[in-house]
């Protein structure tokens, strides 16, 4: 599928809807067309069913989903092609091999979020990354909404989402969507269809548990299917490659086998493993573990009654402190949080965080970790615990309460902190110094592994939480850091008997050691480039125009200080800057008519001009309340009944026609907005060398209604 641009409503993507229809009928099979015009979201776009019988089709149905369009910025390179592709290889072995199962193949349309001001604005973000903006939550995919509206099986289903931006060289399984996993059975089965046909393949671990934490950069394409309670998994190409003939055929015969669907959701599991081996442990199993593990603990006291009684007498004497511990780490994250932002502001740039994540965390956590230590001293002229027991028992008791309460929301998302706990119960009980520091050290591998993965993805929403978050990301931070801030206090009071002087040379060491960590980090983010490897300075200009004044505002942005450069007599500077130009000639013309008839007036609104414009809003305001009586769109009626706001789809084709009937004594306004993903006046002439140039178009306009 050789056709480019393929976004929504263009073109593009009527020519490919016509060669897939001949293609799926050559095929032998009967395609039909799903449109979106009336539905759950407006749009132009369609997509099209393709159902194969299979021999026991009581045995359920496999739904692939493909999206037939891309996001409107994608190159060719990465025009999600290669997944229309697989869903054509899918029906013609489908078709030509039929399996006991059903197959269903849906090419979707409306599947990305059109640009907009917002998500379409220049990022720092790696160069590696095709789709830039914050996280595009709240966009609904018409495809997927439009097919679920109508859709009710008889037999059990299950969808599979291919999205497969290139060719891919590898597969990354994702059971997942935005804070609903997908059925452990599911992730089964895809795993064994992948292996039997020899399928590079492997689980996006990662990035299943910023999904499952709804912490994901932008909604999964899964969330409508696995909202309305249908088993769904994400199969996402990664690299580039090429998925082989023979490997498709051999992957869905796996799947349309002679096992019937299950009809039961398992979604409270847990998945044990590398990249490309895993375990599936179910929640009853995993609840087995950890009575093992607890009951193996339990027995501790009965082993070790004397130090049991003198861990719990300790405890139980200052557990007041906890509490004044957890406050006193979350208030030094707060302050180091605060000296992020000082940072942003003395670097002028907001966005740095993004290019150095890593650098930004180790420094959060230096800073809190030292100002810790050092208020440990205060903490000693107070009547906290002075026996390095209490603090042990602290963090195990610690982390079972944080086991307890994660366990409520999702039992699975305590694999990291079991581990954790573990290693933390033999630092307890273990008496050799050494061996307690190894266990100190095992214990934070969890955490690293954890944090490697979130901020290697990159995940810039889960990220931001992490670093900036100034209040609840800071708390689950103080949970989670305090545990092992205790366990380093214990270290050192491991060695103020028989020598106090080695217990000063460990606590000075400690506070150096962080003071040098938080200074050398904290020169590092003033001085490190605030670009993104072989990256250039991101411009982003967007042309305000306005008919009613007859101007045009020119808006100069970046999230780094622009160096200056003159633009028609003006000088360009800072991270944001504007021109005001004069402007004759719009890309968009209004013609409106109307005709009274007894109490109503209809009006006829022609809009004509140049596209494509990615979103055209239309509103129409007034200073009373009143009722829209007719009208050729859908629409939204504000609470107070002054003001309504019609549904147009993505890219509307231009001319476009409203057609509304309104009481015939109303007066008001219709306002116009139309976003283009680029210029649409010639922007001025200036050296663009080293700028990564971005150019957009908001075009705002009113127009009075008699």
């Amino acid at each position: 599928m050789s056709i480019f641009p393929r976004y929504e409503n263009s073109e593009g993507e009527k020519r490919a809807v016509a060669s897939l229809l001949e293609i799926l009928r050559s095929y032998g099979t009967d395609p039909k067309l799903l449109t979106q015009e009336e539905g759950p979201v407006v749009s132009q776009s369609v997509s099209i069913s393709v159902h194969i019988q299979g021999s026991e089709p009581r045995l359920g149905t496999v739904i692939f989903l493909v999206p037939l369009n891309h996001p409107y910025r994608a190159t060719q390179e990465q025009d999600y092609s290669a997944g229309i592709e697989a869903g054509l290889e899918i029906v013609k072995e489908a078709a030509s091999k039929p399996g006991a199962k059903s197959v269903e193949v849906l090419f979707l349309g409306g599947e990305f979020p059109p640009p907009d001001p917002l998500s379409d604005r220049l990022f720092l973000r790696s160069t590696e990354e095709t789709e830039p903006g914050p996280d595009g939550k709240g966009f609904l995919p018409a495809g997927s909404l439009t097919f679920l509206e109508t859709f009710y099986p008889k037999e059990p289903v299950m969808f599979v989402y291919l999205s497969f931006p290139t060719p891919p060289a590898t597969l990354a399984v994702i059971p997942a969507g935005s804070g609903k996993p997908s059925p452990s059975w599911l992730y089964a089965k895809i795993r064994k269809a992948l292996n039997d046909s020899a399928s590079p393949w492997y689980f996006a671990d990662a990035q299943t548990r910023l999904n499952r934490l709804d912490l994901q950069d932008g909604p999964s394409p899964i969330d409508p299917y696995l909202q309305a309670g249908y088993p769904a998994i994400e199969i996402r190409g990664k690299g580039t490659g090429h998925w082989e003939e023979g490997n498709v055929a051999l992957f869905l015969r796996s799947l349309t086998g002679k096992e019937p669907i299950p009809s039961y959701q398992d979604n409270h599991y847990l998945i044990l493993g590398n990249r490309h081996k895993s375990l599936i442990i179910s929640e009853r199993n995993y609840l087995l573990f950890l009575l093992v593990v607890f009951a193996g603990i339990l027995t501790y006291p009965f082993i070790a009654v004397g130090r049991f009684k003198k861990y719990l007498k300790t405890l139980l004497r200052h557990v007041w402190s906890i509490p004044l511990l957890v406050t006193a780490l979350f208030v030094f994250l707060l302050f180091s949080t605060l000296l992020l932002g000082v940072a942003g502001i003395v670097r002028d740039n907001d966005q740095l965080w993004r290019v150095h994540p890593s650098a930004f965390l180790w420094f959060k956590i230096s800073i809190a970790s030292l100002l810790f230590f050092l208020n440990h001293r205060l903490f000693g002229r107070l009547p906290f615990s002075r026996r390095g027991s209490f603090y042990s028992a602290s963090a195990l008791f610690f982390l079972l309460a944080d086991i307890i309460i994660i366990s409520f929301f999702d039992i699975g998302l305590t694999s990291f902190i079991i581990s954790t706990f573990v290693c933390v119960f033999f630092f307890t009980i273990v008496r050799h110094r050494m061996l307690k520091l190894c266990f100190l050290l095992l214990s934070l591998f969890p955490m690293v592994l954890g944090l490697y993965g979130i901020f290697t993805l990159p995940a810039y929403r889960a990220v931001q939480f992490l670093l900036l978050s100034p209040f609840l990301g800071n708390l689950i931070m103080a949970v989670h850091l305090l545990p092992y801030l205790l366990m380093t206090i214990r270290i050192r009071y491991l060695f103020h008997h028989p020598s106090p002087k080695i217990t000063k040379a460990i606590t000075i060491g400690l506070e150096l050691v962080a003071m040098s960590s938080a200074v050398i980090s904290g020169i590092y983010i003033l001085k490190a480039s605030p670009l993104p490897k072989n990256s250039k300075l991101p411009l982003n200009i967007e042309q305000e125009l306005l008919p009613n004044e007859k101007q045009a505002d020119l808006i100069f942005t970046s999230p780094i200080p622009i160096p200056a450069f003159q633009i028609d007599g003006h000088t360009i500077e800072g991270t944001e800057d504007v021109i005001t130009q004069s402007v004759e000639t719009f890309p968009l013309t209004v013609e409106i008519e109307s005709e009274p008839f007894l109490s109503r007036k209809s009006y006829s609104i022609d809009m004509k001009g140049e596209g494509p414009a990615a979103t055209l809003t239309a509103v129409i305001r007034s200073e009373e309340p009143f009722t829209v009586l007719d009208a050729s769109r859908q629409w939204s009626m504000a609470a107070d009944r002054k003001s309504v706001r019609f549904l147009i789809e993505n890219f509307p084709s231009l001319p476009f026609t409203l057609d509304v009937t309104l009481p015939r004594n109303f007066a008001g306004t219709l306002e116009l907005e139309l976003y283009y993903p680029e210029a649409r006046l010639p922007l001025p002439d200036f050296d663009r060398n080293g700028f990564d140039v971005h150019a957009s178009t908001i075009l705002r306009q009113s127009v009075p209604l008699k």
